[in-house]
């Protein structure tokens, strides 16, 4: 599926419209195989309950309706409480393929800074967190890119 048309070459943007693919092959691997890479990656960065979560807040929301593909992000972000535009563009608008990996991870006072590696860019991901006593009252996280 998904990385027999990594490796085809052929891959397009997930967000080209249907009738705009080159090949009926590389639509229904981005449409269906890529798609459910999206969603088990987003399980990943949001957690498997949260997800979950998600799943059916927006099957609430946008049941026998016609939703674009922020709206599923935007349901994952009020579940979670993340900031996930990143994501979306990253796996949608792009080619992009999974390589990540952590550079390096600096702790700070009520904050971490995890320093991200890729074969295509370099950048960052901040985690922000406010506790009074054992209770987490607040929790975000940001993302950077640089060269």
């Amino acid at each position: 599926g998904y990385y027999y048309l990594v490796n085809s070459g052929k891959e397009q943007p997930q967000s080209t419209h249907a009738d705009r693919y080159h090949l009926n092959m590389a639509y229904s691997i981005a449409a269906y195989s890529k798609g459910e890479v999206f969603l088990a990656q987003l399980g990943y960065i949001i957690g498997e309950d949260q997800l979950k979560k998600t799943l059916h807040k927006y099957f609430e929301d946008f049941a026998f309706k016609h939703p674009r593909p922020i709206d599923i992000i935007r349901s994952a972000e009020k579940i979670s409480g993340l900031e996930l535009d990143w994501y979306l563009t990253d796996w949608t608008q792009t080619t992009n393929t999974i390589d990540y990996k952590i550079e390096r991870i600096d702790a700070l006072f009520n904050f971490f800074i995890v320093y991200i590696l890729s074969n295509r860019i370099r950048g960052c991901l901040i985690l922000f967190w406010f506790w009074i006593g054992l209770r987490l009252l607040w929790f975000s996280l940001r993302s950077c890119f640089f060269n």
